[in-house]
């Protein structure tokens, strides 16, 4: 599965975005938290000295790491020299901490100069990717015998709310549809790539989880304020006036909450864990609920 992503708006969606992301991004703070619990307990004991941090962002897992891997590198990567300076401002200054400025695809191929790891991981960030699961095998070619590669991701029912209520509005307003939704690859997708392979094995989980919010207009402020916004090359969306009174019209009647006072939104979260096998094949111990 590929996506048309064109990086340089990723990268300046990103960039504007840094300084106020962790304030509108609750949901990828606790994927965070929980990928990195996931990830230790899926190493059992296994001696880390070398991460590859797909994604850094903000440096919210990148924080977690640091916690529990005190003696390991870390090559924390992002696209956006934005993130990066504020990733640097909550973490401890430390020289185990190799920030790259750069697209994580595109440094991922044959001329690859990153490190041989133990972990590799990523959050929330694979998504804006041209081609993930492509990617993800590159990525997998740089871990340890015994090592994992861990990620989260967004499902295909994310946002579903929103995308059926523009469709809806659509058909209300016969009008021809319009693709709003980048092509989320499913838990399936993940499990196919690596599923004849007698050298990986993978683990997927699934999660859903629903956010509220006061209006329409404030959910779709807050997609904006985290950077997600449309990336895809050659595509723009335009939202003419009676559509959007439309869809606003059909999300509130048909995703609000039960008192009617704000509509629900879907995060539907996937979780993967590859290890390149030494021995034994790994046993899921589950994902852990933040704290």
């Amino acid at each position: 599965m590929t996506h048309s992503i064109n990086k340089r708006i990723v990268t300046h969606h990103f960039s504007n975005s840094a300084h106020h992301y962790d304030d509108v991004t609750p949901i990828q703070a606790s994927m965070a938290y929980e990928l990195a619990q996931s990830s230790l307990n899926y190493l059992n004991h296994t001696e880390i000295k070398s991460i590859i941090e797909i994604g850094c962002g903000t440096g919210n897992l990148t924080r977690h790491l640091v916690t529990l891997f005190p003696d390991a590198t870390i090559t924390a990567i992002d696209i956006s020299q934005s993130m990066i300076d504020h990733a640097k401002k909550k973490l401890p200054q430390s020289s185990n901490i190799n920030f790259m400025n750069a697209d994580a695809e595109s440094i991922a191929g044959d001329n690859c100069v990153l490190p041989k790891s133990n972990l590799i991981i990523s959050n929330a960030a694979i998504q804006w990717f041209s081609a993930p699961l492509t990617t993800i095998r590159k990525y997998a070619r740089l871990l340890q015998p015994g090592g994992l590669l861990s990620f989260s991701t967004f499902g295909p029912q994310t946002f579903t709310e929103l995308y059926q209520s523009f469709s809806y509005a659509e058909s209300e307003l016969q009008i021809s549809h319009t693709p709003r939704v980048l092509n989320f690859c499913s838990e399936q997708d993940w499990l196919d790539i690596f599923s004849h392979s007698e050298e990986y094995d993978i683990i997927t989980d699934s999660k859903i989880k629903k956010q509220t919010y006061s209006s329409v207009r404030e959910f779709l402020l807050t997609i904006k304020k985290a950077g997600a916004s449309n990336a895809r090359k050659n595509s723009t969306i335009y939202i003419g006036k009676d559509l959007f009174k439309s869809m606003e019209r059909i999300y509130k009647q048909n995703y609000a909450t039960p008192d009617k006072t704000r509509i629900i939104a879907t995060y539907h979260i996937l979780y993967g864990f590859l290890n390149r096998n030494e021995s034994d094949r790994i046993s899921s111990p589950g994902t852990p609920q933040p704290a």
